[in-house]
């Protein structure tokens, strides 16, 4: 597949629709993440700004408080709907429904910013290269991305609970669009070189996250987000059930009187158009 129809398609239904009633929980969960980002986009009053992938708006109305003029697109209807909706009042901030990978924009941009919104392209190498079009020369890209699966137990362990009820799944395909298709280090670094990008900066980010502050919460967040929320949509009723009695076991030796905090791990990226 070379366009971004299987992911538009995904986001624009019960997952986006997810996402919607839960980016709170997701906000501050992915907090300790985004605002080391949002720091070192280091967004100035008064340029032009691209959050990609900018969800339900969280980090785009954090770029806004530092004054730059503000641009978040999302393939996502849904959550471009309630980013609107918490942005009313920012009269320096907008947002469009748009696919960043194929959408023209204005060459007259400074920094485009994306907290985990540019892992799902059907071709990266296109994708980025659209997005650098946007920059001015010396623009800057600044982006967070997962590592490797292994680095994330957050969500390699739900999964692997997940996968052992599903013995005879195919794993997924490493490069296939999906929130690990930039793991690879020196894959990312092709890419971005690929696409027209020069001083590429590739640093681990690693923080750990708190899933929920009781159980209650992070199975709130595993059943909307992630491997059990697809399993316990294709196995309601009992079965369903039984896979998230599973993933709660799994996740109770990380629960103590803070929450259940669990390590992660990313690529803080920068590079330059």
């Amino acid at each position: 597949m070379t366009d971004n129809s299987e992911q538009i398609e995904y986001w624009n239904g019960s997952a986006g629709e997810n996402w919607v009633e839960t980016y709170p929980l997701i906000d501050r969960l992915l907090e300790p993440l985004s605002s080391v980002a949002v720091t070192h986009a280091n967004a100035q009053a008064g340029q032009k700004v691209i959050d990609v992938g900018c969800g339900c708006g969280g980090t785009s109305l954090k770029l806004a408080e530092q004054g730059a003029q503000v641009l978040g697109v999302d393939i996502s209807a849904p959550m471009v709907a309630e980013a609107q909706r918490r942005a009313q009042a920012v009269s320096n901030l907008t947002f469009g429904v748009a696919d960043a990978s194929t959408t023209t924009y204005t060459a007259d941009h400074q920094l485009a910013f994306s907290r985990f919104g540019v892992m799902f392209f059907a071709d990266p190498v296109a994708a980025f290269s659209n997005i650098r079009a946007a920059l001015v020369p010396g623009g800057r890209l600044v982006f967070i991305c997962w590592q490797s699966l292994m680095v994330n137990p957050w969500i390699a362990i739900p999964g692997g609970v997940i996968q052992e009820l599903q013995p005879a799944a195919a794993p997924p395909d490493p490069e296939a669009p999906g929130p690990f298709s930039l793991a690879d280090e020196t894959c990312l670094r092709e890419t971005l070189t690929s696409a027209g990008f020069s001083s590429v900066s590739v640093d681990s980010l690693e923080r750990e996250l708190t899933l929920g502050t009781t159980m209650d919460e992070a199975m709130l967040f595993q059943t909307r987000i992630g491997p059990l929320s697809s399993y316990m949509a294709e196995h309601p009723g009992e079965e369903g059930e039984a896979a998230k009695a599973k993933v709660e076991a799994a996740l109770s030796p990380y629960q103590n009187d803070s929450g259940v905090r669990m390590n992660a791990a990313t690529w803080l990226v920068t590079a330059q158009a």
